[in-house]
C-alpha cells in the first residue's frame, strides 16, 4: 500500500476511534466511575496525538516525494547534456541541439542557465571561419561558438542563421523576448 493510502486509512481509523471513543465516555460519565473516565480520556488524547503526528508524516512525505522527482529530473537532464565548445548543449527530439548553457552555472548549482547570441567575431561572409559570441546573463560568461558548429547542430533555425549572416548579428541582441536565444 502506498504511503497516501496508508495515511488516508490511519486518518479514518483515527476518525472512527474518536467516536468509538466519544460513546465510550458517556456510556463511563454514566455509571459514575471517575478513575475509567480518566483512563477514556487519556485514550483520546493519545489518539488525537498519534493523528497530528501521522498528518505531519504525511505533509513530510509529500515533500519528499517532490524532491525525489526533482532529483530525477536533474539526473536525466546530467545524463543527456552533451559538452562542447565550453557549453553545455541538450539534444532536441528532432535532432540537433539545444544551448549553449553555462558550464559554470549547472557545474557549480545544477541550474541549466542558457547562454544568448550577441554577436558575430568575424564577419558571417565567410562562414567556414564565423564565430558565433554567446553570454550568459547570470555568470556573465562568455562562449564562443564556430559557425560551422552551429549550422550543423541545428542550434538556430536556418532563417535566423541566413538573417544573421546577412547583418552579423541578431536583431534580437539584448531582447528578452528573444524567440531564438531565449527559449
Amino acid at each position: 500500500m502506498d504511503p497516501l493510502t496508508a495515511t488516508t486509512v490511519a486518518l479514518q481509523t483515527a476518525s472512527s476511534a474518536s467516536a468509538l471513543l466519544k460513546g465510550l465516555i458517556s456510556v463511563v460519565r454514566g455509571t459514575g466511575k471517575a478513575e475509567a473516565l480518566n483512563d477514556v480520556l487519556e485514550l483520546q488524547s493519545q489518539l488525537f496525538a498519534l493523528s497530528e503526528a501521522n498528518g505531519s508524516l504525511a505533509a513530510e512525505n509529500r515533500l519528499l516525494r517532490e524532491k525525489v522527482e526533482e532529483l530525477e529530473k536533474l539526473q536525466k537532464t546530467a545524463r543527456v547534456l552533451v559538452a562542447n565548445w565550453s557549453a553545455y548543449w541538450l539534444p532536441r527530439e528532432g535532432g540537433g541541439l539545444d544551448g549553449p548553457f553555462s558550464l559554470s552555472k549547472w557545474d557549480s548549482e545544477r541550474i541549466l542557465a542558457r547562454c544568448r547570441f550577441i554577436h558575430s567575431k568575424e564577419p558571417f561572409a565567410s562562414k567556414g571561419k564565423a564565430t558565433l559570441i554567446y553570454r550568459c546573463d547570470l555568470t556573465g560568461e562568455l562562449v564562443e561558438v564556430p559557425y560551422e558548429f552551429v549550422s550543423r547542430n541545428l542550434v538556430v533555425p536556418a532563417e535566423e542563421l541566413e538573417m544573421m549572416s546577412k547583418k552579423g548579428r541578431s536583431k534580437y541582441k539584448g531582447d528578452v523576448n528573444n524567440p531564438f536565444f531565449d527559449r
